[in-house]
């Protein structure tokens, strides 16, 4: 018994990490615009969402492919400084996607987008814009009040380990030219 506890704490403890996560660029998302309507991919159907993209030399679809159990997601945060505020916790799909299809062990992934000429791969991830303080949650909007907001890669699985990313910071400046007038 001690031995199977030891062995599922060792394999809790390793996996992949991604240790070069980019922030590339930001969008917003609005959802009245019959373009952004047709995107099925985002599963906060009719909300306004920053479309984060962000890139790695790691072919995550790949670690999914050889890890089926694992899965990897994205969380999202006020910064605290250049940090991850686990306290200002911003709302998101809490998917990975990369040009063809989410990246999960519950997607259907396939085989990887191609690599970008610099050979890094591309993704995204989807951030509500603004949440209204309900059940404790703290109140924001991306739109009204543009901060650094802090984000980074997790996930794993129960008993193959985990898999973890640097945090990378959308800087409030780039949120904010997202909502500029074009």
């Amino acid at each position: 018994m001690f031995v199977a506890a030891g062995l599922c704490c060792l394999l809790q403890s390793c996996g992949p990490a991604v240790t070069d996560l980019k922030f590339e660029s930001v969008n917003a998302i609005d959802p009245t615009n019959p373009a952004n309507a047709a995107d099925s991919r985002r599963s906060v159907p009719g909300q306004f969402l920053l479309d984060v993209h962000l890139s790695t030399r790691r072919d995550l679809a790949a670690i999914i492919k050889e890890n089926p159990a694992f899965n990897i997601g994205a969380d999202t945060s006020l910064c605290r400084g250049r940090a991850f505020d686990d306290v200002r916790r911003l709302q998101s799909d809490p998917y990975l996607f990369d040009a063809n299809v989410q990246i999960s062990a519950f997607g259907d992934v396939r085989n990887a987008a191609p690599a970008l000429p610099d050979g890094r791969f591309a993704y995204e991830v989807y951030v509500l814009i603004a949440w209204p303080a309900t059940h404790g949650d703290f109140r924001y909007s991306l739109r009204d009040e543009p901060a650094d907001t802090c984000l980074r890669l997790s996930g794993g699985a129960m008993l193959a380990g985990t898999i973890s990313s640097n945090v990378v910071v959308v800087p409030a400046s780039a949120i904010a030219a997202a909502f500029a007038p074009r």
